[in-house]
């Protein structure tokens, strides 16, 4: 017997096993939604770096990039896993030195109302590859070329960004 005839005389059961079908597969996607956007998945840390990305560490997220970390600006490193597995800096981030000194002299939290926008404006913005000399302001076109994310050996295969955990 082939389907077709099994399906036709069965219509009832066919339609309840369609919709069975049907119920998991929503069910399976909102639980993923679920879980992904849970207490788990948020973070209040990031990954900082003071030596030109060399290395990182993770800290406060709501540090103003440029901190002093023993003795040494700490800037924000987006951190990425090669192909290999190997985590590494894809770029560093700060703020302007006049969006430094706003968000310094604000005496309030930058984050409490979940309306606010999550930063400061891209103009405010700069980055630069590891290694770069100079800083790139993020609303720029030679941001691009920043943004162009490789693995230390050059390739851009299986890039992934790392997430810090609490």
């Amino acid at each position: 017997m082939n389907i077709r005839k099994i399906l036709e005389q069965n219509q009832g059961g066919a339609a309840a096993v369609l919709l069975a079908i049907i119920a998991i597969l929503v069910g399976a996607i909102g639980y993923r939604s679920f879980v992904n956007a849970g207490p788990d998945r948020a973070t209040d840390k990031a990954f900082y770096s003071v030596d030109d990305g060399r290395s990182y560490f993770l800290d406060d997220a709501d540090k103003i990039s440029g901190f002093d970390h023993e003795g040494r600006p700490a800037y924000r490193a987006h951190v990425f896993r090669a192909a290999d597995g190997a985590p590494f800096v894809g770029y560093l981030e700060r703020l302007t030195p006049e969006a430094r000194e706003r968000l310094a002299a604000a005496d309030q939290p930058r984050h409490a109302d979940p309306a606010a926008p999550r930063g400061p404006a891209l103009r405010d913005q700069e980055i630069k590859k590891p290694g770069d000399a100079g800083w790139t302001k993020r609303s720029e076109p030679a941001a691009l070329r920043v943004l162009d994310i490789r693995a230390p050996g050059g390739s851009r295969d299986a890039l992934e960004p790392v997430l810090p955990s609490r």
